[in-house]
């Protein structure tokens, strides 16, 4: 029985693409897909926004629910947590400029639907 040299790998045909061979491509992919599941309540986010009774196309909630992540984050306090009408009151202007025409009572609504959510 003969064994190919060291280092020679068998010919591929063009445009085939394997992994990397051994633990470091799984652990890689593992990694990765650790990373993607921490996002897909944000992904959620948009999909559920269908189910809300009105008109939310327009709304990126993903994005929302990032400014939102920020704002609790940076007005956190070690006692009782950041206060929720400030976290509302900070994220309005960034909501009113994705659906500018829309009226004020919406964007707050989607202030607080996503801050609940």
């Amino acid at each position: 029985m003969t064994f190919p040299a060291p280092g020679a790998t068998a010919p591929q045909p063009a445009g085939t693409h394997r992994p990397a061979p051994g633990p470091a491509a799984d652990e890689g992919l593992a990694r990765r897909l650790r990373a993607l599941a921490c996002t897909a309540p944000l992904h959620d986010l948009d999909a559920r926004k269908a189910n809300l009774a009105g008109e939310y196309g327009g709304y990126a909630m993903a994005e929302v629910a990032l400014a939102v992540i920020d704002l609790v984050t940076l007005h956190m306090d070690f006692d009782t947590g950041a206060d929720h009408e400030e976290i509302v009151a900070r994220v309005l202007p960034r909501i009113a400029a994705q659906a500018p025409g829309r009226p004020a009572a919406e964007h707050e609504r989607v202030a607080r639907w996503v801050l609940e959510n």
